[in-house]
């Protein structure tokens, strides 16, 4: 629990730009999820663990724009099989993010079709697949007729 709890709070000292704070709880995360030794799945329904960690690294690093990072993080970042559907869709948002952000369209809108075929509600609806289409379709001259209806398929 302890864990989730600082996980929390990297998500809020990302929003509030407070990078000392965001690498302070995730530190200390880091060093819960070490002792827990793996994926702690089982416990009050909770899935914590170093792949957690790492993914509110990433979300950390995108919420501040720190896309250099970012890309770094989520290029390294292997998922396990066991990756919770919802986390694993959540990534590839973020991975399209990043990847528009490195001029990779492409790519980007490969990991977006990825998170909607794994989840497509979720993925409809979180922030960073909105906020990738719009940068998609600003970078291309031409919105190819995939990327085109990705944005009609969020309402853009």
């Amino acid at each position: 629990m302890a864990g989730q709890l600082h996980l929390g709070l990297v998500t809020v000292a990302a929003k509030n730009e407070d990078a000392g704070a965001v690498e302070t709880h995730l530190a200390a995360a880091r060093e819960m999820a070490d002792r827990v030794g793996g994926e702690a799945g089982e416990v009050h329904w909770l899935s914590f663990g170093r792949v957690n960690v790492e993914l509110h690294q990433l979300g950390a690093s995108i919420v501040m724009c720190n896309f250099d990072e970012a890309l770094g993080q989520a290029r390294a970042l292997k998922l396990p099989a066991s990756t919770l559907t919802s986390r694993r869709a959540r990534y590839l948002v973020d991975r399209a993010l990043v990847e528009m952000e490195a001029g990779s369209p492409k790519t980007s809108l490969r990991y977006l079709a990825e998170a909607r075929k794994l989840a497509p509600e979720q993925t409809r609806h979180l922030s960073g697949t909105r906020a990738t289409i719009r940068g998609l379709v600003h970078l291309s001259r031409r919105a190819p007729d995939n990327l085109g209806g990705m944005a009609r398929w969020v309402g853009l």
